[in-house]
């Protein structure tokens, strides 16, 4: 499965605006009444990515929205980890997104 930065063709580090733009020439190009499973695909993508507060969502958890992130948050809230924990659990998600584990 493609990341939402190839489905919209865009870099990880570009702008806010830059994804817009990206999302907005995709969908031109694939209308839901012409290709309805590929629009729901760049779709989703975009909503991965759109914002600051989303694209950190995806890029710490591969969580695909803001709304599961904010649901995973609250599955582990009577499981709160410790500060020392947490950093473990950190590391381990950055360490596997560095080496593609």
């Amino acid at each position: 499965m493609k990341s939402p930065y190839q489905c919209l063709a865009v870099d990880p580090d570009a702008s806010d605006e830059q994804i817009r733009q990206a999302y907005l020439a995709k969908v031109k190009d694939f209308p839901p009444e012409r290709d309805p499973e590929q629009f729901r695909i760049i779709q989703q993508a975009y909503e991965q990515i759109k914002d600051q507060k989303s694209r950190l969502a995806y890029e710490l958890f591969h969580v695909p929205a803001l709304e599961e992130f904010e649901q995973l948050l609250n599955e582990l809230q009577p499981r709160r980890p410790s500060l020392s924990q947490f950093r473990a659990m950190l590391a381990e998600c950055l360490k596997s997104k560095r080496y593609g584990n």
